[in-house]
């Protein structure tokens, strides 16, 4: 019973402690509803957020599986050096003409 988003959660979980009977205990909902949601590899937004929260991280950061949170920092850096290099040259290009 694993998929992409079980498995990171389990990691998160174990690193902190938290089995998933206590994890089911403090969401409220029975052991079958988790099982249901790691036989998926589906949860809902607010079970993410509390999982979250339990382990002190984001939910971007809980299901980023494939490392996009961390890609799309990168990527929002190098955009950022590129409009200020893009800026730069632009005011050289005004001072010369």
């Amino acid at each position: 019973m694993s998929g992409k988003y079980t498995d990171r959660i389990d990691i998160f979980l174990k690193n902190n402690k938290i089995t998933w009977t206590s994890l089911a205990e403090h969401l409220q909902v029975d052991r079958t509803t988790i099982q249901n949601w790691k036989k998926r590899d589906n949860y809902p937004v607010q079970a993410l957020e509390t999982i979250a929260k339990l382990v002190g991280t984001s939910v971007s950061e809980l299901t980023d599986v494939e490392g996009e949170f961390d890609t799309m920092r990168r990527l929002m850096g190098e955009l950022e050096a590129l409009r200020k290099t893009l800026n730069d040259d632009l005011g050289e290009i005004r001072r010369r003409l």
